[in-house]
């Protein structure tokens, strides 16, 4: 009898082991998702802030490819009616010169 007690008791203890080993395999198991997810989760992030740095260079460039448009349309406006000056004393100039010829 007390041979059957030990027999019982050896099998639970081997069961209790058997599921300590499930348990510990399953949580190392879980573990190790756990840390490729989080590098994943980093690896992420970190390709993120890299994205977000070059959207944020080319808005930069961008800004300041529309400050230079905008400067060379004024600076083209300001061509523009120095050219219309110019023509306008020519004309002044080639009437005077008609005049003078009379």
């Amino acid at each position: 009898q007390r041979l059957d007690q030990h027999g019982a008791d050896l099998n639970r203890l081997e069961t209790t082991i058997h599921d300590a080993r499930s348990e510990t395999k399953q949580r190392h198991a879980d573990l190790q998702e756990e840390m490729t997810t989080g590098l994943a989760k980093a690896a992420s992030k970190e390709a993120l802030d890299v994205v977000t740095n070059r959207v944020d260079a080319f808005d930069e460039s961008q800004q300041s490819l529309r400050e230079a448009v905008e400067k060379a349309h004024v600076a083209q406006q300001a061509l523009k009616e120095e050219v219309e000056e110019i023509e306008q004393s020519y004309v002044k100039a080639h009437q005077l010169t008609e005049v003078d010829q009379r």
